[in-house]
C-alpha cells in the first residue's frame, strides 16, 4: 500500500472510518532526531491552520510516528508534469489554476495574524493534487513560525536567523548567503514552480537558464 517515499519515511494509502487517508509514516530508527522534530513541527501547522488548498491533517499517533491525512488520488504536481505512469499533461487552464491556488495557499500562511508560517520547501513533490486536480501544499516538515512583533508596523518584513534548509533548486540564494529567513524564501521557491508549471523543465536546469 506504500505510495510514496521520502527522506523523513513512506506514505501509505489507508482506511479511516471506511474513507480513504494518507499515513505518513516517519522512521522509528529517528524518533529522537530530525524525524521525531519534523513529526512535531507538521502537528503544530496543520493543527492550527485550515485553508482550501492545504491538505488536511485527519489525525496523528505519536506511538506509531504517523499523522494521517486526506487522501489526493492525482498524486503530486511533480508525478503529472512529468507524466509519470503515462498520464496526459495537464491543460494549462489546470496549469494556470494550480498556480493561483498556491499563490493564495502562501498568502494565507504568510498573513497570519500572529506572524508568519513561512513553509520552507516548496517544490513540485510537495504540492499535490486532489480528484479535481485541485491543488493542496502538503509537507510542513521544515515549516518556520516568525512572530510578528505588537510594536511593529503590521506591513514589516517579518526574519528570523535559520540554517538554510530546504531542496537544491528551490532555496532562495539570499537565504543561502544570509542566513536571514522571510516570506520571500517562499516566494523565490513558487516563482521556480510557475517556471515548471510554464516549461516542465528541471528547477536546477531553470536556475542556470533565467
Amino acid at each position: 500500500m506504500k505510495i510514496g517515499e521520502g527522506a523523513f519515511g513512506n506514505v501509505y494509502k489507508g482506511s479511516f472510518h471506511q474513507t480513504p487517508v494518507a499515513i505518513k509514516r516517519f522512521h522509528f530508527h529517528n524518533l529522537e532526531g530530525q524525524s521525531s522534530s519534523d513529526f512535531q513541527r507538521e502537528v503544530e501547522v496543520l493543527s492550527n491552520v485550515r485553508h482550501p488548498n492545504l491538505v488536511t491533517l485527519i489525525g496523528a499517533c505519536p506511538e506509531a510516528s504517523s499523522l494521517i491525512y486526506e487522501y489526493l488520488p492525482n498524486g503530486s504536481l511533480k508525478d503529472r508534469l512529468t507524466c509519470k505512469d503515462g498520464t496526459p499533461p495537464l491543460s494549462w487552464k489546470t496549469r494556470f489554476r494550480i498556480a493561483k491556488e498556491i499563490c493564495s495557499a502562501l498568502i494565507f500562511l504568510h498573513s497570519n495574524k500572529s506572524g508568519s508560517v513561512v513553509h520552507g520547501d516548496l517544490k513540485p513533490s510537495n504540492i499535490l493534487l486532489d480528484v479535481n486536480f485541485v491543488s493542496k501544499l502538503g509537507d510542513f516538515g521544515i515549516a518556520s513560525f516568525i512572530p510578528r512583533d505588537e510594536k511593529s508596523i503590521y506591513t514589516t518584513t517579518l526574519l528570523c536567523i535559520a540554517d538554510p534548509k530546504g531542496t537544491i533548486g528551490y532555496i532562495d540564494p539570499e537565504f543561502l548567503t544570509t542566513g536571514e529567513l522571510t516570506s520571500k524564501a517562499d516566494v523565490y521557491s513558487f516563482g521556480i514552480v510557475v517556471l515548471q508549471l510554464l516549461t516542465g523543465k528541471s528547477a536546477m536546469w531553470l536556475r542556470k537558464k533565467v
